[in-house]
């Protein structure tokens, strides 16, 4: 996941939403943040109760690196902790979000 990590914003955007697909979320969703920023992307998994707990990255980078460290490691530990979740029935319901901006 960390070996080919797109470089531009928006192809990070689509990259980590079929991460999130893959996993299979029970509810995915694209949150539309601005023509600029594109969306926010919320995959949550349901739990024993429904009071959630929220795990949060972002999707995006700033400047001129390739964002690896800043912050794909972020999307690879999100997508990771979710599909953890889905194997492994959470006590409580979780959200895990991937921001735009």
């Amino acid at each position: 996941m960390l070996d080919d990590v797109p470089f531009a914003n928006r192809q990070r955007e689509a990259r980590a939403l079929r991460l999130l697909e893959a996993v299979g979320c029970d509810r995915l969703e694209r949150q539309f943040v601005s023509e600029q920023y594109g969306h926010n992307l919320i995959c949550e998994i349901n739990g024993q109760r429904e009071s959630p707990i929220l795990v949060g990255a972002h999707h995006d980078k700033y400047g001129v690196s390739n964002g690896i460290a800043d912050n794909w490691t972020g999307v690879a530990s999100i997508v990771s902790l979710a599909h953890y979740f889905m194997l492994n029935n959470p006590g409580h319901t979780m959200r895990f979000v991937l921001f735009s901006r």
